[in-house]
């Protein structure tokens, strides 16, 4: 599958959401589209073949992916790593806001769920499910607890090396 179908999945999580529309607009963009398109540029998700997996054994895989380098997850949850941590260290590690967020989505996770990720040096990435990978991990920890979700992974082929830390966008401003 080719980069329009996985980010068609992101648009029908997030895409219509008030709460990101304003992060996009307080950015200076002007569509939710625009804004996440400059703001994944470093995955080259264009470049990437796609492939859509089902996830059987969701609460021992996730934790074991990695987040991604996003500024905002770097500074509040992921310390000194030289990579990003797996999704069992960030679930430890989460702020008091993520913390929240993420207790509602263990009470109510999304059904069904696609993540997007992509496959580098450090193992799968995950560039849109930050939360819910976040959550999945804070469940795996409490042991036998069960979660029966229709869970994918929209992953994209192989990206050589790390992917830089990606900062906080705005339109118009080019990080240095």
């Amino acid at each position: 599958m080719a980069w329009p179908e996985p980010f068609e999945f992101w648009r029908e999580s997030e895409g219509s959401s008030p709460h990101w529309l304003g992060v996009a607009r307080s950015r200076g963009f002007v569509t939710w589209e625009d804004w996440r398109r400059e703001y994944f540029a470093p995955f080259r998700m264009e470049e990437r073949r796609w492939t859509l997996y089902q996830v059987c054994d969701v609460l021992r895989t996730v934790p074991q992916w990695r987040g991604g380098p996003f500024q905002g997850w770097v500074e509040n949850t992921y310390g000194d790593a030289g990579t990003s941590p797996v999704f069992r260290t960030i679930a430890e590690r989460l702020t008091d806001a993520q913390r929240g967020y993420v207790d509602r989505l263990m009470k109510a996770f999304p059904e069904p769920t696609t993540v997007i990720g992509v496959l580098t040096d450090d193992g799968i990435v995950i560039a849109e499910g930050m939360h819910r990978c976040s959550a999945v991990a804070a469940l795996s920890a409490h042991g036998g607890v069960e979660l029966t979700t229709d869970f994918r992974i929209a992953l994209g082929s192989y990206l050589p090396g790390r992917i830089p830390v990606i900062p906080k966008i705005f339109k118009g401003v080019t990080p240095i």
